[in-house]
C-alpha cells in the first residue's frame, strides 16, 4: 500500500482539500484546530522565545493559505504544513535579527523541558535538530 487514502476516506480527504483550496473558513478553522498544537511545539522548540514560535506559526499558516493550490493531496497535508514550518525557520535564522537570549527562567521553556536540554538542543545542526524533534518529540516515524 503506497500511504494514500482510499475509498470513502479518499473521497473525504479530497472533498477537504476542495474547502480549504476554495477558501471556506470553516475548513482552515477545522485544519488550525488539528494542526496548530503539533506545530508549535515542532517551531518552539527551534526558535528563542514562544513570541517568536507564535509569530511563526501565524506566517506557516499564512503561507500554506497562499500556496494550498499547490498540494496535490490532502494526504500529504501535515507534512506539507511541515515543510512550510521547516521553510519559515529557515527563513527566520537567516534573516539579521538581533539574537535573543534564551531565559533563564524555567516557565519560558515549553512544557518544562530544561533550559540546559534547549541551550544543546540549539548548538546542533538545524537539520539533526527538526529531526530529532521529529521522531522523539513528535513521534513521526523515521519514514516519516
Amino acid at each position: 500500500m503506497d500511504g494514500k487514502p482510499v475509498g470513502v476516506v479518499a473521497e473525504v480527504h479530497d472533498a477537504r482539500l476542495e474547502r480549504l483550496r476554495s477558501g471556506e473558513n470553516d475548513a482552515w478553522e477545522e485544519l488550525i484546530a488539528e494542526t496548530q498544537a503539533r506545530l508549535y511545539n515542532y517551531v518552539v522548540y527551534n526558535v528563542p522565545s514562544a513570541d517568536d514560535a507564535k509569530d511563526l506559526l501565524s506566517e506557516v499558516y499564512l503561507a500554506a493559505l497562499r500556496s494550498i493550490s499547490s498540494l496535490d493531496s490532502s494526504s500529504a497535508l501535515l507534512r506539507w504544513l511541515y515543510a512550510i514550518a521547516r521553510h519559515k525557520l529557515a527563513d527566520f535564522w537567516h534573516q539579521a535579527r538581533p539574537v535573543s537570549e534564551l531565559s533563564d527562567s524555567l516557565e519560558d521553556t515549553p512544557e518544562g523541558i530544561s533550559l540546559e536540554f534547549r541551550e544543546t538542543l540549539a548548538k546542533l545542526p538545524q537539520q539533526t535538530r527538526q529531526a530529532l524533534l521529529l521522531r522523539y518529540h513528535d513521534g513521526w516515524s523515521v519514514e516519516e
